[in-house]
């Protein structure tokens, strides 16, 4: 059986989305609304036990934007693509798994080749002033897979927990797994903007994007979270299978959620972005 991991490498010069990082509890999140807890068990039957729906809607509670702006269509679609990814990079899946690929979303809760080598150049602060503490390993962990020292420690400052002493927190404790996911969903990226402000349409793409032919759509998500390796024309025979799984997440949680996916969910003819010279330096990502 196959097993999958990606590596998410944020810089840490990006930009801050405070109000999407609240540490104020939204009553009644909207996620709870869009996806019961019965129908959480039916998209993810094989997940880790650490991927509870009761974790998943107290992170969802601490990011009041999350699943909250413009249409109820809208919503879902941005759920829809959110746990395309995080299924994606959790998959334990195969072309003849029982039930079918699409039902081995968030099997894994650790970056499965690094549990007993420990992976320790993600131990790399990049440009930043973290440092590791003593023991401890960066690789990924939780539902976006999140890795990289300094990736831990920007979300452990802004979500006011101790992640570089307790890294293991993201793959034991079903709060911070799913926490720390839409921390990354919810952050842009220096030059790059945010998932939820492409799925929620808030992102409206530059002249540059137009000519990079970047548009709004799941695409454009893919592009974000991985486009230097899944998107445009060069990308090798894995990058495009990873690429083609999140596709196939997202079209078939859309149509359990009963909406249409978006017409342009695929970032092929898209132009990655270039990382600019005050940017962190980014790692290279395991395939």
């Amino acid at each position: 059986m196959p097993r999958y991991s990606v590596l998410f490498v944020l810089m840490v010069t990006v930009s801050r989305v405070l109000t999407s990082c609240s540490t104020v509890p939204a009553a009644n999140h909207r996620l709870s609304s869009l996806l019961s807890a019965a129908e959480f068990d039916t998209l993810f039957p094989k997940r880790n036990p650490v991927y509870t729906y009761a974790g998943f809607l107290k992170a969802a509670e601490k990011f009041p934007l999350f699943l909250q702006e413009g249409t109820p269509t809208t919503q879902k679609n941005e759920l829809a693509a959110f746990l395309a990814n995080i299924a994606q990079e959790t998959t334990g899946g195969w072309a003849a798994a029982p039930g079918g690929p699409l039902k081995w979303g968030l099997y894994f809760a650790e970056e499965q080749a690094c549990i007993k080598s420990n992976c320790s150049q993600y131990n790399s602060a990049g440009r930043s002033a973290y440092v590791a503490a003593p023991g401890k390993n960066y690789y990924g962990r939780g539902a976006m897979q999140i890795s990289y020292l300094y990736n831990y420690g920007e979300a452990g400052k802004d979500l006011g927990l101790p992640l570089i002493q307790q890294p293991e927190l993201m793959s034991t404790n079903a709060t911070v797994a799913f926490e720390t996911a839409i921390w990354f969903w919810m952050r842009a990226q220096n030059n790059k903007p945010s998932c939820h402000d492409v799925m929620c349409l808030k992102w409206k793409p530059s002249p540059a994007d137009l000519q990079a032919k970047r548009e709004p759509g799941f695409g454009m998500v893919i592009n974000v979270i991985n486009g230097g390796l899944e998107c445009g024309s060069s990308a090798g025979p894995e990058a495009r299978a990873k690429r083609n799984g999140r596709i196939a997440f997202y079209r078939y949680f859309c149509s359990q959620l009963r909406i249409s996916p978006d017409p342009h969910c695929d970032c092929t003819g898209m132009a990655p972005y270039v990382q600019t010279e005050n940017a962190n330096a980014e790692a290279p990502r395991k395939q």
